[in-house]
């Protein structure tokens, strides 16, 4: 007897049908697609995305525009006093951006004490 004689009945032999209770127990255990979430939808959406993406471009742009005075004015003595500490940093031998960036930071600074002072003079509201 040859090993591929039993291979081969065993591959023409016709199966039986399983049983309508097999099929319906099968059924109810079967594992069913789990359905797709909302936050699924958003983040793989490309309306959503390109809709959230235009949506914090819009909140940026209001930011901005949104008090046209917000830019900052300084006053003349300020101005002067940031060049004066800029042209010095500069005779120190410093490098031009060097010199511009501790005269930025300066004006932070007196800026913030500036504000400091204001809030503390009585009978001002804020």
């Amino acid at each position: 007897m040859n090993d591929s004689d039993p291979v081969e009945r065993l591959r023409k032999a016709e199966w039986p049908a399983p049983s309508l209770e097999l099929r319906a127990r099968v059924v109810a255990v079967a594992v069913r697609p789990r359905r797709t979430a909302w936050s699924d939808r958003v983040w793989f959406s490309r309306r959503w995305r390109v809709g959230l993406a235009t949506a914090a471009v819009a909140l940026v742009a209001l930011d901005y525009w949104a008090v046209p005075g917000s830019a900052p004015v300084f006053s003349v003595p300020i101005q002067a006093d940031v060049q004066a500490i800029e042209d010095l940093a500069r005779s120190a031998g410093l490098p031009d951006d060097a010199a511009a960036s501790i005269a930025r930071r300066t004006l932070i600074v007196t800026r913030a004490s500036a504000a400091e002072r204001a809030s503390l003079i009585p009978g001002e509201d804020r």
